[in-house]
């Protein structure tokens, strides 16, 4: 069952902050960034369903990891909370605040999965006629899953193009995350196939926007594969959503770790009551 966990608390008044993670990174991957946002009160995080459920279906509208969400915070919090979420967990803390407002005070998406309505239609056809065969696809199910250690783990991340801009500290928390010891090693917590489902089932983002009356904060990444320029532009044009960029990639909690935390503190405070 999923439930939150505590990453800092502060005083009852204090805001209340959900962190919901990226396909993949588990929740101690930010936590250069999460320590950087703890002033803002308590921070709490939760897995999705791919970190406790074993085996992954085809597809799975992601409206279901909102759906885990809500019961959470409805069964956990007294009062809303922000949602603060990166890529995928940017993407769901939108449908939460569409489904259940009375749960959210507002949303800081960053960089969250938000496709052009022509490359959401095309991509659902690919993955429907094809689901095995998009390069990222076969990326996510031909990944290592064991390593012999968290140190031969990270020395093979390392050479990757995907954490170039990633300081090894930062590196290092995704490998703690990611992968439980095991008799042979090490073992990928959020499999391949999990992943890869994911990638299959992405969600139209663009029927949520003028559906939220809460406030919402979009941080893009100027260097990103995600929020790409004709994705942003249209962005910056909605009334209801406040959208700015930085000078990151897709993975901006890792490789800026600062700047965008900065950037979550300030959207936050200024609703301070």
């Amino acid at each position: 069952m999923q439930t939150l966990s505590d990453f800092s608390s502060d005083s009852p008044s204090a805001e209340h902050i959900t962190f919901l993670h990226a396909n993949g990174f588990p929740p101690g991957t930010y936590a250069s960034f999460l320590s950087e946002i703890s002033s803002l009160g308590r921070i709490s995080t939760l897995e999705h369903r791919p970190l406790w459920t074993k085996e992954a279906p085809k597809f799975l509208n992601w409206g279901v990891y909102a759906d885990d969400a809500i019961k959470t915070l409805e069964r956990e919090v007294k009062s809303p909370v922000w949602l603060v979420g990166h890529s995928m967990g940017g993407a769901i803390s939108l449908l939460i605040a569409r489904k259940a407002p009375h749960l959210v005070k507002g949303v800081v998406g960053l960089d969250p999965v938000t496709i052009s309505s022509r490359f959401l239609a095309f991509s659902r056809m690919a993955f429907r006629l094809w689901p095995d065969k998009p390069k990222m696809i076969r990326g996510a199910l031909g990944r290592p899953h064991q390593f012999d250690s968290h140190r031969t783990a990270f020395e093979f991340y390392r050479t990757k193009r995907a954490f170039s801009d990633v300081a090894d500290k930062e590196l290092m928390d995704y490998v703690w995350a990611a992968h439980a010891p095991s008799d042979n090693g090490v073992d990928l917590r959020y499999s391949g196939a999990w992943e890869a489902c994911v990638y299959r089932s992405p969600p139209n983002l663009w029927r949520c926007f003028d559906r939220i009356k809460k406030p919402i904060h979009i941080l893009g990444g100027e260097h990103s594969y995600v929020i790409v320029p004709n994705v942003a532009e249209r962005l910056k044009q909605l009334k209801n959503v406040q959208f700015n960029s930085i000078d990151a990639g897709h993975l901006m909690p890792m490789e800026k770790p600062q700047e965008t935390a900065a950037f979550v503190r300030e959207c936050i405070s200024r609703y301070e009551t």
